[in-house]
């Protein structure tokens, strides 16, 4: 899917086509079955509880991991205490990089929200097998190119937009990445907190409680059973843009 603020953005039809492949073509599920099950070979099953750390900020990059099933927050905790989320990633995602073929030092941390399975495949035999193996290569390059996509927004929402453009901007990003339409809505599949919600926007909690309960007032959203439901993504998307 492709959000309204892309769309209002006038891309050229061939980024307009290139933008929702982007999503679909990073995730493990929609590779081939025998790129699958190379990857699969080439690493072992690693499953984490809640709040167990799969990888930490400074130390070697040893292993990259396929999410199979659960949800990992990226982080990073500076001196203070104080701690910036940088992306969460899910079922069919790649977590570990930058440097998914090991030997670096880890520049973010990432810990499992929640119980979460992954292949962990030690960083110099997924290089062998990306040499080996030209689609397994483009799947990373695909990978790479949707995370610095990613970051790039995230940058942009931090740098050039008033606070109260950032939650609804961060919101119609999350509606691309982990929107499922429901009946006419858009359901982000994963429970995000507020607390969630303000490491990604570097705000405080309070000032996020504020925020969303106005865009609920508006009947731009509302939550579900913890999951946030957008019922009008173009007014949302509008409202990013400091329209309304």
């Amino acid at each position: 899917m492709l959000s309204p603020l892309m769309r209002n953005q006038s891309p050229s039809a061939a980024d307009a086509e290139e933008a929702p492949n982007l999503y679909g073509l990073r995730r493990f599920e929609n590779l081939e079955a025998d790129v699958k099950r190379a990857l699969l070979e080439a690493g072992r099953a690693r499953t984490f509880a809640a709040g167990q750390v799969l990888f930490e900020r400074g130390t070697v990059h040893t292993h990259t991991f396929i999410i199979l099933q659960g949800l990992v927050r990226i982080y990073h905790t500076a001196h203070s205490g104080r701690e910036v989320t940088l992306c969460y990633w899910a079922n069919g995602d790649l977590a570990g990089g930058p440097d998914f073929f090991g030997g670096a030092i880890h520049v973010w941390s990432g810990e499992a929200l929640r119980p979460t399975r992954t292949v962990a495949i030690p960083g110099e035999d997924l290089k062998a097998l990306a040499i080996r193996m030209p689609r397994v290569a483009l799947w990373i390059a695909h990978v790479a190119m949707f995370k610095l996509k990613w970051v790039s927004l995230l940058f942009q929402l931090h740098g050039t937009e008033s606070v109260s453009q950032r939650l609804p901007h961060l919101l119609v990003m999350l509606s691309d990445v982990y929107g499922v339409e429901d009946a006419g809505t858009v359901v982000i599949r994963h429970r995000l907190s507020q607390s969630d919600l303000s490491t990604l926007l570097g705000t405080s909690r309070q000032w996020t409680n504020k925020a969303m309960g106005e865009l609920r007032r508006r009947e731009l959203l509302r939550i579900d059973d913890g999951r946030i439901v957008i019922l009008d993504l173009p007014g949302l998307a509008e409202r990013a843009r400091g329209f309304n």
